[in-house]
């Protein structure tokens, strides 16, 4: 599926106009660039299209954004993946939107510039490419101040190298609210039994970044049977966790991912796709989303004052 900046189907699958007002004024002074970027959308929601709408008025009138729907044919059909990858291939930059975007973009165009959004779970060698930048949508910060609304003191970190990054600036955070961070950096899939062991006997909580490795599969099923066991819950970056047991996540707020994503898109064109050192940034804001299923089963109650939202 495929639209122009300015009859973009997007607006007749439930396109609403931004909400607050400094959205409008941040990105009504937004320059145009002369470069081209394609944007790639794994699913229509909310947020995508508010996500789209901002990412747009970056694009210049002689090179206007395009909108493309991945959808199942584009990815299973030969020949029309064939004509999708075609049509792709003419940008300068590609932004993908969402998890199932990101990763097809990544697997299928590794030497174009790629700025990603919307997603949590992404492959270590991906994030480790020189020209490859994004936002990771969850809120480090909302997700510390729960931990230490639970009174988790002690919380387990697993994550695989290519988050040391963003781990180290989690570390910084975690003093600050008051909490010890136990780090497990793993390597390899044969190192997540033993690490993990490790973090569920010394810790109050097990926070997951990242990688497929760990936080999809068998990895993450190993993670949840350790979790009951041992009656320490699990903290994810998303709601496909929150879903398969975890105890909570955060989950960012449309309007502020796309300031957000708008403003590092915009410093991105602006040096002429050259991308920042600090390639992975996080969301900021947001609600906490929780199982109320898990939560009764550790016998915890929520801590008043903060913004949850149960599963649904």
């Amino acid at each position: 599926m495929r639209c122009w900046a300015l009859s973009c189907p997007f607006k007749r699958w439930g396109w609403r106009p931004f909400g607050p007002l400094a959205l409008a004024i941040s990105l009504a002074a937004a320059p145009a660039w002369a470069v081209r970027f394609d944007i790639v959308v794994d699913s229509v929601s909310t947020q995508n299209t508010v996500l789209v709408e901002a990412l747009q008025r970056l694009a210049s009138s002689e090179q206007p954004a395009v909108v493309y729907q991945l959808s199942r044919a584009n990815v299973a059909d030969p020949i029309e993946k064939g004509k999708f990858l075609s049509k792709l291939a003419h940008a300068d930059l590609l932004v993908p939107i969402g998890e199932t975007a990101t990763r097809f973009v990544a697997h299928e165009f590794p030497e174009t510039p790629i700025f990603f959004i919307g997603t949590t779970v992404l492959e270590g060698h991906v994030l480790e490419r020189p020209q490859i930048a994004g936002i990771l949508t969850f809120d480090p910060g909302t997700i510390l101040q729960a931990a230490s609304a639970f009174k988790f003191k002690r919380v387990g970190m697993a994550y695989t190298p290519a988050y040391s990054g963003l781990a180290e600036r989690i570390a910084l955070q975690a003093v600050a609210k008051g909490i010890t961070l136990v780090e497990a950096k793993i390597d390899a899939v044969s190192d997540i039994v033993l690490n993990l062991e490790n973090l569920f006997k010394k810790t109050n909580a097990v926070w997951i970044l990242g990688d497929p490795m760990l936080a999809r599969g068998a990895g993450f099923q190993f993670l949840m049977e350790k979790s009951f066991a041992h009656k320490v819950p699990v903290i994810t970056a998303s709601q496909w966790g929150v879903e398969r047991g975890a105890l909570f996540s955060s989950k960012s707020d449309s309007d502020k991912l796309a300031i957000q994503s708008a403003d590092a898109l915009n410093a991105i064109l602006a040096a002429d796709l050259h991308f920042p050192e600090n390639q992975l940034e996080t969301a900021t804001g947001g609600v906490l989303l929780y199982n109320e299923h898990t939560l009764k089963s550790l016998g915890l109650k929520l801590p008043r004052g903060l913004p949850w939202q149960p599963l649904r």
